[in-house]
């Protein structure tokens, strides 16, 4: 059983440090984004055989901090998780190495094939044959941790003939595929985040990670789910905290140990269900954790703020985790539950 006294932060203190201080920096601007994976690497955050509990409690703890940098995390451990568990050992020897220490961003961007499977979509990304093989052709509207120094996506494809999708991992130098400049949000930017295009990317077969794309993306769901419910467990860390620290904290502790008592248990269910892997399949689940935490974090948000809600809607940390929230909460992971009894798979968006 997990222990439900809510988690200490273990992350070491220079990459404490190190996040607080560039957290600003990694909400509003690119600047400090391509530092966040060797970071992690240096401090021990991006291990090839880290269970599924403990890469949740580093997100979690990355969070608590900044919410693009969890992000960033979450993404770089899910594309890892899709090498683990791809026939492809070849390819994902070939990749792991770069990932672990950093030099190489992973990015899963399976989105489309959650909509697919949930919905029917059509699959943005197809493959045509030629008589030199096949060419790739679409599009991406979203994905994350598109580093500058060089990244690799996981693409869900639909080859001409085939009836499941693939899954093709493709790096950033392939011929043909472009991202778009990062776009101009109002937070969050340090995710990297972009839109992909391809125009007649030539497919090599040892790119091709999962040739059964609905079961990667059944594997894949249940950590994706699993790491947006560790993002709003740090960010609610994060908000008490502050709020403790403040001047103001003392005279607004009478939830403080509420909240922390019901962080901890969820924390606890969180934790103790991947570990017993209870979580396999179990999409409705996860989803009620994630909707708690989220209820959770905005209150932890709200006494934060307290008394001077209108100061904080500056550009201070509490205005910050404010949009944290929102942008967590616009991920719509609502129809992986009508999706998650169909003979296909479930649907959400990734972290």
């Amino acid at each position: 059983m997990h222990d439900t006294q809510d988690a200490a932060p273990a992350l070491p203190l220079s990459c404490r440090q190190w996040l607080q201080e560039h957290a600003p920096s990694l909400d509003r601007s690119t600047r400090h984004a391509g530092a966040l994976l060797p970071l992690f690497a240096r401090h021990g955050l991006l291990c090839e055989d880290a269970t599924d509990a403990q890469a949740l409690d580093a997100v979690a703890e990355v969070s608590a901090h900044s919410l693009a940098a969890g992000g960033v995390l979450a993404a770089q451990m899910s594309f890892m998780a899709l090498l683990r568990h791809a026939p492809n050992v070849a390819l994902s020897e070939h990749l792991m190495p770069a990932l672990l220490d950093g030099s190489l961003a992973g990015s899963p961007a399976l989105t489309p094939a959650f909509a697919h499977l949930a919905h029917g979509t059509a699959l943005q990304v197809r493959a045509t044959e030629t008589p030199r093989g096949w060419k790739l052709n679409g599009a991406v509207p979203w994905a994350v941790n598109l580093q500058h120094d060089g990244h690799a996506v996981a693409l869900p494809v639909a080859f001409e003939g085939m009836k499941d999708f693939c899954v093709v991992v493709l790096g950033s130098e392939e011929s043909g595929l472009t991202r778009t400049v990062d776009p101009s949000t109002v937070a969050l930017r340090g995710l990297r985040a972009a839109a992909l295009r391809l125009e007649q990317v030539h497919f090599r077969e040892d790119e091709l990670l999962h040739v059964e794309g609905s079961q990667a993306v059944r594997q894949a769901l249940p950590l994706c789910l699993g790491l947006q419910c560790a993002m709003a467990l740090g960010v609610a860390r994060g908000a008490l905290a502050a709020r403790e620290d403040s001047p103001a904290g003392a005279d607004a502790d009478a939830d403080a140990p509420r909240l922390h008592a019901q962080l901890a248990e969820q924390h606890a269910a969180l934790a103790d269900g991947f570990q017993d892997h209870r979580f396999a399949g179990a999409t409705p689940a996860l989803l009620k954790h994630r909707a708690r935490l989220l209820a959770l974090a905005r209150t932890a948000t709200r006494a934060e703020r307290g008394e001077n809600a209108f100061l904080a809607e500056g550009d201070g940390a509490a205005a910050r985790r404010v949009r944290e929230i929102t942008f967590l909460s616009l991920l719509r992971p609502a129809s992986a539950a009508s999706a998650s009894s169909s003979s296909l798979s479930t649907s959400a968006s990734q972290p």
